[in-house]
């Protein structure tokens, strides 16, 4: 009987110790975890603030000349028509748009006529009524059950 009360009084302590170095790790664990986070941030916050745009990105500008459209709309009209007047590509635009004859369409080619009859028989299409329809399954599933044996 003494032995089973000594084993008692034994256990408590044993027991609150083993929990009490559980706790201690998992302090730690944590405190870990913390520092790991608080560390992550403080380093992107660091390149958010260190990045600079100008030696990353090619031809950057704090102050476009494009910002200027957002503050009136109307400004890319006359930007445009003024950059279709002055510049190489601009000419070459207009060039190409004045000096290529306009393309002419057939409507009796047979693709015209094709898409003709396509518009005037939509609806027996869409809804599967016409005589090139026919029901098929387009989705179906499969279960297949595989064992291995080693």
């Amino acid at each position: 009987m003494a032995c089973a009360l000594m084993n008692k009084i034994l256990t408590v302590p044993l027991l609150m110790f083993a929990i009490s170095a559980f706790d201690n790790d998992m302090d730690n664990a944590a405190k870990e975890g913390y520092d790991l986070a608080e560390q992550t941030q403080k380093q992107a916050e660091s390149t958010l603030n260190d990045f600079q745009p100008q030696k990353e990105l090619p031809n950057f500008t704090a102050n476009p000349n494009e910002a200027d459209f957002y503050q009136d709309a109307s400004k890319i009209g006359n930007a445009a028509n003024q950059s279709l007047n002055d510049s190489d590509l601009g000419q070459l635009a207009v060039e190409t748009y004045i000096n290529n004859p306009k393309d002419k369409i057939d409507w009796q080619s047979d693709m015209v006529k094709n898409s003709q009859t396509i518009q005037e028989n939509a609806e027996g299409i869409t809804a599967g009524s016409a005589e090139q329809c026919s029901k098929k399954s387009i989705s179906q599933s499969s279960f297949k059950e595989h064992v291995c044996e080693r």
